[in-house]
């Protein structure tokens, strides 16, 4: 059984991450990429855009706390500037800890398992992947029922039309 790499994406900057993420669409783009390597870079392309996109959403949060304290006045450019490396250095420490603790959890459920791994990341891979598949699903049905919606209004709009040059035409008979 083959085992399966594991990428992680935090021993790379969000730089080389989405310049990784921008070579997998390429590769993507050939023509004469096989459907099993199609499907193995969609994989890796939609975990690590997954992976990006919680860090712009970090970042997109404490900025914006940053700004609403700076407008009150709460801060200087120097504070912001510090404060900022805070955040940064305190994210940073939170996420070596959780990866320690989490490769811990790891060694010792092979230990405990005889093998039979748990894997908590795949659960969520796995997870973030049928919500993303949700949305998806939910994007395109919302985009049918406006489509059905607007052919519905075109249809009765056609049909009224349809209704008086019927009543026109009856009236032209009646009055020959």
């Amino acid at each position: 059984m083959e085992k399966k790499k594991s990428i992680n994406y935090e021993n790379f900057s969000f730089e080389e991450n989405l310049l990784k993420l921008e070579q997998i669409v390429s590769m993507m783009e050939k023509q004469d990429v096989s459907l099993d390597e199609a499907i193995k870079l969609y994989e890796e392309g939609l975990n690590l855009s997954i992976y990006l996109n919680n860090i712009l959403s970090k970042y997109e949060g404490k900025i914006k706390i940053l700004d609403k304290n700076f407008e009150e006045g709460k801060y200087s450019e120097k504070d912001l500037e510090e404060e900022l490396k805070k955040e940064i250095e305190l994210e940073q420490l939170k996420d070596e800890e959780e990866e320690r603790l989490e490769n811990q959890n790891t060694i010792k459920s092979r230990k405990n398992d005889n093998g039979k791994v748990s894997n908590k990341k795949s659960m969520k891979i796995k997870s973030d992947k049928e919500d993303e598949e949700n949305k998806i699903k939910e994007d395109y049905l919302g985009d049918e029922k406006k489509k059905i919606k607007e052919d519905s209004l075109e249809n009765e709009k056609n049909g009224s039309l349809i209704d008086k040059d019927i009543e026109k035409e009856k009236d032209e008979q009646l009055f020959s």
